[in-house]
């Protein structure tokens, strides 16, 4: 608790919970504004030091968030941190997050070594010794949601013009949730974001590929209750984008009329609808399509967040489990999957499945970023991506509001080159699609969300004077210097020794 104070005072590393209620939210703006002048500086601020230069440091284990609703906190006893590269997205941070792992795969990585949290852990690597004799890690993020409701996580990041891959593991459930592989252009350096839904009383543990390279720069945590949960695909934000706008915006009289407008009908109605296999996005960037023969589309649930579409995508799977999906499934793509549904028999004939989509990145093309806007109203649901091309599940994002705030979901996560992607939700017929959205890395909106309000928050980053006197590992030992013991102690930012 002291060591926990201690990074508090000294390293003016400040709870998200004191600007916002359930938005939470850390930036890199929270470590030390300005470079120390000396490697004493910092140890005097609380950190240790490698190489003895100021600029390659080790922050002590501590909380970054800690709100009543979830902790996000450092659980390592020393985590890597330094200024970076000026190359990179997080040039305006003076000091970043770094992170990495040994075994540094960009193809995934074992859930099952989460079984003890970090400890007997291989992916947890050391940067160095630091030169007070500490071991000093690559950064791991650990987040514990202790709400009662469902939330998301955003997590802001980079590593330049090279690849890199960001991972999340539920440790609860000992599922991989999160495989974000991303790379800018070099000419085009911007950072990147990913996304996804967290579920009460879960652990999740987030770590990147690669070795002391990583920059981590933002986590934010949003509950589905809050104005901020909801994160729109837009124009703004998108170089190409489909929404349930682009069905047809009002409600056929007739079943013929749905007929004559190139649908099929269900149970004779207007309402419940086949669409045909077609593209709901087709460019030099990505072709995002409806692969199945006729997809499920109708007016939906009035009560959703989309009721201002009038038609949307319904998306659901056989086996509607929200612990994880097969990615050995995808082989053949949708040929021989037991996860696809049949929602009904078209009164013309015709099976009518619940809707999947498919996303396809040319490989002449670029990285991207991609959003899902969704909901299933006040009832749980999981949204699932496989990458077919190296048949791996990329996200499982769980996701459930409360009755009376109901808010759209949404999941972002990154695609590479020459890669297919399936898209499908949990349950069955159940959750409404109502945009897809892509960003290519090489353009400027991809930045657009990169933005984060918290930054104009002015930190104090001096340390009071208070006159408390603190051991060298952070132990508060009074205000009396005549009392004090031989050693090393700080007081009010300063490291003083008593001989």
């Amino acid at each position: 608790m002291m060591k926990k104070l201690f990074t508090i005072v000294a390293a003016a590393i400040i709870s998200a919970s004191a600007f916002a209620q359930a938005h939470c939210e850390w930036t890199a703006a929270q470590l030390p504004a300005a470079k120390f002048a000396t490697a004493d500086e910092a140890v005097a601020a609380g950190y240790n030091t490698l190489w003895t230069l100021p600029d390659y440091l080790g922050m002590p284990a501590c909380d970054l968030i800690n709100s009543g609703n979830v902790v996000v906190s450092l659980p390592l006893a020393y985590n890597y941190m330094s200024v970076g590269s000026g190359k990179y997205s997080g040039s305006n941070y003076t000091f970043k997050l770094i992170m990495g792992m040994n075994n540094s795969t960009r193809d995934g990585i074992d859930p099952d070594m989460f079984l003890e949290g970090l400890e007997n852990n291989d992916y947890v690597r050391k940067a160095g010794d630091s030169d007070q004799g500490n071991p000093i890690y690559d950064a791991i993020i650990k987040v514990n949601v202790k709400s009662a409701n469902y939330g998301a996580i955003t997590l802001r990041y980079n590593r330049g013009g090279n690849n890199s891959a960001m991972y999340v593991v539920d440790s609860t459930k000992l599922k991989r949730v999160l495989w974000s592989v991303t790379r800018c252009p070099d000419d085009n350096i911007q950072t990147h974001v990913a996304r996804f839904g967290v579920e009460p009383g879960h652990t999740y543990y987030i770590m990147a590929s690669e070795k002391s390279s990583v920059e981590l720069y933002g986590i934010e945590y949003d509950e589905c209750a809050d104005a901020d949960y909801e994160v729109l695909a837009s124009e703004e934000n998108c170089t190409d984008l489909w929404t349930a706008a682009q069905l047809p915006a009002a409600k056929f009289a007739t079943a013929d009329e749905a007929v004559a407008a190139g649908y099929n009908t269900l149970w004779t109605l207007p309402d419940y609808l086949g669409m045909p296999a077609c593209d709901l996005i087709n460019s030099g960037n990505v072709v995002v399509s409806l692969p199945l023969a006729y997809n499920y589309m109708s007016v939906g649930s009035g009560k959703y967040s989309g009721s201002n579409y009038t038609f949307k995508l319904i998306m659901g799977m056989n086996n509607s489990t929200r612990d994880g999906i097969d990615p050995d499934m995808f082989l053949e793509g949708l040929e021989n999957n037991d996860y696809v549904r049949k929602a009904g028999d078209s009164d013309q004939g015709n099976p009518i499945y619940d809707a999947i989509v498919k996303i396809s990145v040319p490989a002449e093309s670029t990285y991207g970023r991609v959003i899902l806007n969704y909901n299933r109203g006040g009832n749980n649901s999981a949204m699932y991506v496989v990458d077919q091309t190296k048949s791996m599940q990329v996200l499982q994002s769980t996701t459930r509001c409360p009755d009376d705030a109901i808010k759209t979901h949404a999941a972002i996560f990154n695609v590479q080159p020459g890669h297919d992607y399936y898209v499908m939700a949990s349950e069955k017929s159940s959750v409404e699609l109502y945009a897809v959205g892509f960003c290519s890395a090489a353009d400027a909106k991809y930045a657009t969300l990169g933005t984060t309000g918290i930054e104009n928050v002015t930190v104090n980053t001096v340390v009071p004077a208070d006159g408390k006197i603190y051991s060298i590992d952070g132990r508060f030992v009074g205000k009396d210097m005549n009392n004090l013991a031989k050693g090393i102690y700080i007081m009010n930012g300063k490291k003083f020794a008593v001989k």
